[in-house]
């Protein structure tokens, strides 16, 4: 067994990882390199977890909430480039995270209806739970629609960018 320097570049973290030499055993090819196998997995906390080669990363729930976020943002990108401005981009963007929630919710609602694990008593306390949560976020998603065509009458947007914007709010 050769040893390992205590500190390796891990190129495909973009973090450095420490060992120990007793931890586990990687091919470097050059000091820059490190070849390794990977898996995935979750924690009792829920915090993922990924192993290579015998060292765990752990991603905490802040880590993993601003890696939805990151993800989320890329998926606005359509809206950034729209030219509209920052106000209706913002409201746009509520929108659509507003439509994702109730997607989700309708999905987990219909998964509910599906479990024959539960009692009939859990299901209805559960249905009942998810149905109040559904109203909730219809209610947020009709307010931010109302506010979205309250802001773009008042502030004169052209027509060109009202059609852009309720292209944009659909999708």
């Amino acid at each position: 067994m050769s040893t390992i320097e205590p500190v390796l570049p891990a190129v495909t973290f973009g973090i450095p990882v420490q060992r120990d030499a007793t931890s586990a055993e990687a091919s470097t090819d050059s000091p820059d390199t490190v070849s390794a196998t990977a898996s995935n997995s979750r924690s009792e906390n829920g915090a993922r977890q990924n192993s290579v080669n015998g060292v765990n990363v752990r991603i905490s729930g802040p880590g993993q909430s601003l890696a939805q976020r990151s993800a989320a943002a890329s998926g606005n990108q359509d809206i950034e480039e729209s030219g509209l401005p920052e106000t209706i981009q913002d409201l746009l963007k509520r929108i659509r995270e507003l439509r994702k929630q109730l997607q989700e919710k309708q999905q987990e609602l219909q998964a509910l209806m599906a479990d024959q694990s539960m009692t009939p008593q859990q299901r209805q306390l559960r249905q009942q739970a998810l149905q109040s949560e559904l109203a909730s976020i219809n209610g947020a998603l009709t307010e931010a629609l109302g506010m979205l065509n309250r802001t773009l009458r008042e502030s004169k947007t052209p027509p060109e960018q009202m059609q852009k914007a309720a292209t944009l709010a659909m999708l």
